[in-house]
C-alpha cells in the first residue's frame, strides 16, 4: 500500500511538471491600447485634439448631469423604501433606468461623434503607423493579443497590460 500511494505521488508530481509548462505555452497574454490617448499625444497641441477635448468636455457635462440627477434618485429611492412607499418606489425606478439609458445613450453618442471625428482627421498615413507601433510594442513584450481600451464593453484592465505610453512613444521616435 505504502508503494502504491509512492508511485501515485510520483506519477502526479511528473504530470504536473510536464503539464503546467504545456498550458503555460497556450495562454494567451493580452494588452490594452488606448488609441484615442495614443492619438492626442500625438496631435498635442494640435487644432485636431483640441476639437477632441471640446467633444469630450461637452458629453462630460451631460453625462455629469445625468450622475447627478441618478444620485438624487438614489437618495429619494431609500427615503421611499424607509417609508415603503412602493408606488413611489417603482416610480423612482422607472426614472433610474431612464437616467441610466440616457448615460449609455450620451457614451454611444460621445463614442460614436469622436470616432467620426478621427476618421476624417486621421490621415491613412498615421493609422499605418499607429499599427505598425502597436505590433513592435506588442511583439517586443510578449503580448498575443491588443484590444482598444477605449471600446465599450471593457469594463477593467491592470495598468501593467496598458501599452499606451509604450505606443505613443515608439511612433513619436518613428514615425
Amino acid at each position: 500500500m505504502k508503494n502504491y500511494k509512492q508511485r501515485l505521488i510520483v506519477a502526479l508530481i511528473t504530470l504536473l511538471t510536464t503539464a503546467v509548462p504545456l498550458a503555460a505555452q497556450q495562454l494567451t497574454t493580452v494588452a490594452v491600447v488606448n488609441i484615442q490617448r495614443v492619438y492626442d499625444g500625438y496631435y498635442r497641441g494640435s487644432g485636431t485634439s483640441s476639437t477632441t477635448n471640446t467633444i469630450r468636455q461637452r458629453y462630460k457635462e451631460l453625462i455629469n448631469e445625468q450622475r447627478g440627477k441618478l444620485n438624487n434618485l438614489n437618495s429619494r429611492r431609500r427615503e421611499a423604501r424607509s417609508a415603503n412607499n412602493q408606488s413611489q418606489i417603482a416610480e423612482i425606478e422607472r426614472d433610474i433606468e431612464r437616467a441610466n439609458n440616457t448615460i449609455r445613450e450620451l457614451t454611444q453618442q460621445q463614442n460614436e461623434e469622436l470616432r467620426r471625428h478621427q476618421q476624417n482627421r486621421l490621415p491613412d498615413a498615421f493609422v499605418q503607423n499607429l499599427q505598425r507601433a502597436i505590433v513592435y510594442v506588442a511583439e517586443s513584450q510578449g503580448y498575443t493579443l491588443v484590444l482598444r481600451a477605449d471600446d465599450q464593453g471593457l469594463q477593467w484592465w491592470s495598468p501593467v497590460v496598458d501599452i499606451t505610453e509604450e505606443v505613443l512613444v515608439r511612433l513619436l521616435e518613428r514615425y
